[in-house]
């Protein structure tokens, strides 16, 4: 399993990848997804027992690379 915040101007949200719901897929978020990338996400949201809002991703797509270090 792996936890991460994505975020935009508007706020952050946490979301979830499971390794059983996307098998080829989540070796490759594990290994190429960097921060600044801009990923598609899909999924179910539901509440963490802390109470935060959280995305189970069932489906991403990586739309761009971010190429240069964020600042």
């Amino acid at each position: 399993s792996i936890f991460a915040h994505i975020q935009d101007r508007t706020g952050k949200l946490q979301i979830y990848l499971k390794h059983d719901l996307l098998t080829s897929q989540f070796d490759f978020f594990k290994q190429y997804i960097d921060v600044g990338d801009i990923i598609w996400l899909s999924g179910i949201v539901f509440k963490t027992k802390m109470g935060e809002i959280t995305l189970e991703v069932s489906e991403y797509n990586l739309l761009s690379k971010c190429l240069h270090p964020l600042p």
